[in-house]
């Protein structure tokens, strides 16, 4: 760190020359530590502190597997203590080499330190989403040892801040408030913790499950379900599977709505269907699940026998059904409806409590033991099958009038009644014609 005067003589016989030759040099400590920082995928700047004395630096660099004997210089005569050096590849790894020199001269030692200019991470996505999580992965640029994750509000003009430095490529930010979006960005690092600048940024909120999920109607081969609001939720995707699969599949995933109609069920099918909420292309883990079964409606519906206060109807059994809705109105509405159900294998019912001469309708709905977000409950299909009967007295106050041909028959008209059927027998046969 002192300058010298070196003066040197020409001598032939312990006789000195007249004149020397005089050359000044000073000594010199080669640069104390080098900092590597801002770091890009072909370029990164090289800092290193003042050496006492020092009038000029260079820069020396060769790839990390080459001979010492391979350093070349890239730069030269700086009277800064900083260089970028550019035309880097990314991920490969270079030996930088800084000599300090004065009076035109270099210490030759030098300080020699490693870097590795770094891509930006790849591929960074959300691979899991709770109401309180949000899980990050991303894939690993070549040379990058580790990774600093850090966050803000979306949109928000503060800075990132830093949460961890980690040398996985994945991670769970959890505690999360539901419903609030951030923009979370990864940075690439060297093992000295010299992070690359630019990072991968994502969007992305802890989302609530879309609860209650409701089953609003079912039949043979759809349903249509509602569900709650999702703050910050963009979308929702359905998913559907067998009761007896394993995996779920897509049926929509771009569901903007609290309603959809889930089409293509088999009749009879027991079903799976899972919800879930959404931000920007992305879904939550878990989700809501309802089991419904496609029921079929109610066929070939007729009445079996009629009196003049019930009446059987008999029906073909509907895929699908393990219950019954059996309602009864009178035409006129003079009445209020009478409703019934049963459960089982059956297909009839005797409806009571009809009034005579009035005209019934008697609808049958086919229906099957629902769970939802809610309850465990039956649910009917909405369509059904009708038909309409009228309760009828027997005739009353029969008359037989003998006549010259044979016996006129009379009666009092029956109330609902619109004809009569007569039948006779023998008194000693047995059934009536």
């Amino acid at each position: 760190g002192h300058l010298h005067t070196f003066r040197v003589w020409a001598s032939r016989d312990g006789v000195l020359s007249a004149v020397a030759t005089t050359i000044n040099g000073t000594p010199l400590e080669p640069p104390g530590v080098i900092i590597i920082s801002d770091l890009h995928s072909d370029s990164l700047v090289l800092s290193w502190a003042t050496v006492e004395a020092a009038e000029v630096y260079r820069v020396e660099q060769k790839l990390a597997e080459d001979e010492p004997s391979m350093y070349a210089v890239v730069a030269d005569n700086l009277h800064t203590t900083h260089y970028r050096a550019h035309g880097l590849t990314s991920g490969q790894t270079y030996h930088f080499r800084i000599c300090s020199g004065a009076c035109g001269a270099y210490e030759t030692r030098g300080l020699v330190t490693t870097a590795t200019p770094l891509e930006t991470v790849a591929n960074l996505r959300v691979s899991a989403l709770t109401k309180s999580s949000v899980t990050l992965e991303w894939d690993a640029p070549a040379g990058a040892a580790k990774y600093r994750i850090e966050y803000k509000p979306l949109d928000s003009e503060e800075d990132f801040v830093s949460l961890v430095t980690l040398e996985r490529t994945f991670f769970e930010l959890k505690n999360l408030a539901p419903g609030i979006p951030h923009t979370f960005r990864v940075l690439a690092g060297l093992p000295n913790d010299v992070f690359e600048l630019r990072g991968a940024s994502i969007n992305a909120s802890p989302l609530e499950l879309p609860e209650p999920v409701r089953v609003k109607t079912i039949e043979a081969t759809w349903c249509e379900l509602s569900w709650t609001m999702v703050p910050a939720a963009t979308s929702y995707k359905i998913e559907k599977r067998l009761l007896h699969e394993e995996e779920f599949s897509l049926v929509s995933s771009s569901v903007k709505g609290t309603e959809y109609k889930v089409s293509g069920l088999a009749t009879g099918g027991q079903y799976l269907i899972r919800v879930k909420s959404g931000i920007d292309g992305m879904f939550q883990d878990d989700g809501c699940i309802v089991q419904v079964s496609a029921v079929a409606p109610v066929t070939q519906l007729v009445v079996k026998d009629l009196n003049h206060t019930s009446a059987r109807v008999i029906w073909r059994p509907a895929p699908g059904a393990t219950a019954y809705q059996i309602v009864s109105t009178t035409e006129d509405g003079s009445h209020e409806p009478s409703e019934f159900q049963i459960s089982g294998d059956v297909s009839s019912f005797l409806v009571p409590k009809m009034e005579s001469g009035l005209e019934h309708r008697i609808r049958v709905y086919s229906g099957c033991m629902i769970t939802d977000s809610l309850d465990s409950s039956i649910r009917f299909e909405q369509n059904g099958a009708s038909v309409v009967v009228v309760p009828l007295l027997p005739p009353a106050t029969l008359t037989a009038i003998p006549v010259a041909s044979g016996i006129r028959l009379k009666w009092d008209p029956v109330k609902g009644a619109n004809c009569y059927s007569v039948e006779m027998r023998h008194q000693k046969a047995d059934t009536f014609q």
